[in-house]
């Protein structure tokens, strides 16, 4: 593929929450990125913190780097159910509503992305633009690799099952998505959810085959401060809430058209 030079900001929204045990980790994958399809690309991290109470601050401003932006953001209101899911939603929102890329990546704080990770989403995203979806590794606590997930490509959009479920820290989409994404209704609980959906209503989701991370798959991924105290719903729960996303994003995109 042929070169892009033209200069192009990328924005890497991470939501944290007591994340130090692994966020050095993480953010040094993100910093240390490759570019061999793009050329000229500056980089941002938007970090939006919810009140962590050890030292995950610490350790971001440790780095002493202008490419490293810091929010505080506190989640007041507490739900019955799937408290720690909105409080995420509402972290990772205000960490995209700070970002000032023309494109934008959300991460988790505990994994790794390979060194080609920004750089073959952003070329697709340069190509057809939407929403990018790149397959990653699964690894243990110690990122041991023990599986990889590659996406199905066709799925449909009406469905109770989890055939789509992509994880958010393997989204990518261009800043003129944001029209369709924000703000993220309050009646839906998750923002990559909302975000897939959105994506593959309007048939812009498109997807990476190969690898570009390495997900920490260790049962604890909370960046929330209500996620110690999260409650699963029942079933009835979960599909009143599927139902709502569907609803949110089609009535999204008639108001726009």
């Amino acid at each position: 593929m042929k070169m892009i030079d033209t200069k192009i900001l990328v924005s890497v929204c991470m939501a944290t929450y007591n994340g130090s045990k692994y966020i050095r980790e993480q953010v040094d994958s993100i910093l240390n990125q490759e570019f061999k399809e793009n050329h000229g690309v500056e980089l941002e991290l938007v970090v939006s913190d919810d009140d962590s109470t050890d030292d995950t601050i610490q350790i971001l401003e440790s780095y002493h780097d202008d490419r490293i932006k810091i929010f505080k953001h506190q989640n007041k209101k507490k739900y019955k159910y799937l408290n720690a899911t909105r409080a995420c939603k509402c972290n990772f929102e205000n960490a995209i509503l700070k970002a000032s890329g023309d494109y934008i990546f959300l991460s988790d704080q505990d994994d790794v992305w390979y060194p080609w990770k920004i750089d073959k989403q952003l070329s697709m995203l340069r190509n057809v633009g939407g929403l990018s979806v790149a397959a990653f590794d699964m690894g243990d606590g110690e990122l041991h690799k023990f599986n990889s997930h590659i996406y199905k490509h066709d799925v449909p959009f009406f469905t109770l099952k989890n055939v789509l479920c992509l994880y958010g820290f393997s989204l990518a989409f261009t800043r003129d998505e944001l029209k369709y994404y924000l703000p993220i209704p309050s009646s839906v609980t998750g923002h990559d959810t909302y975000i897939q959906y959105s994506a593959l209503w309007r048939k812009k989701l498109h997807f990476i085959d190969e690898p570009c991370a390495i997900h920490r798959y260790s049962g604890k991924h909370n960046v929330s401060s209500f996620g110690a105290n999260n409650v699963l719903p029942p079933l009835p729960i979960k599909i009143y809430f599927r139902l709502i996303t569907y609803l949110s994003v089609i009535w999204r995109s008639m108001v726009r058209r």
